[in-house]
């Protein structure tokens, strides 16, 4: 039986690595819980290294000043409210564009650039 536990020992030399401390393992279990309740836009700004005990905002913001740009037409951005208005007009523009009633007609006609320069300030004069 000792030999046994000796050429056991023998495999597993090297293998061995140290416990990991409090603050590692709360800062995996924080990634592991994050990644599967959070969707991907939040994941993307959070710095899941860093341990949410010791630095919540760092955990929770650490990223996203790097990975946020500001328009130069905006003042602020709030993820919550601009990422939903910026998806929105998307897809509000995605239904505009192809709509082939009286919306889609009138879109076209605000688009249509040339035409609208053509006839210059003729339309608004009295």
């Amino acid at each position: 039986a000792s030999i046994l536990f000796f050429k056991g020992l023998h495999v597993f030399r090297g293998a061995y690595t140290a416990p990991p401390t409090e603050s590692e393992a709360s800062a995996k279990e924080a990634s592991r819980i994050a990644a599967r309740h959070f969707p991907h836009e939040v994941l993307n700004a959070m710095d899941l290294s860093a341990d949410p005990c010791g630095d919540f905002y760092t955990y929770a913001c650490g990223t996203f000043q790097e990975i946020t740009e500001i328009e130069g037409d905006q003042n602020e951005w709030a993820r919550a409210w601009s990422g939903v208005s910026a998806r929105n007009n998307e897809l509000l523009r995605e239904v505009i564009e192809t709509d082939k009633g009286l919306a889609g007609s009138f879109y076209q006609s605000c688009m249509n650039m040339s035409a609208i320069n053509a006839m210059g300030n003729a339309p608004i004069q009295p």
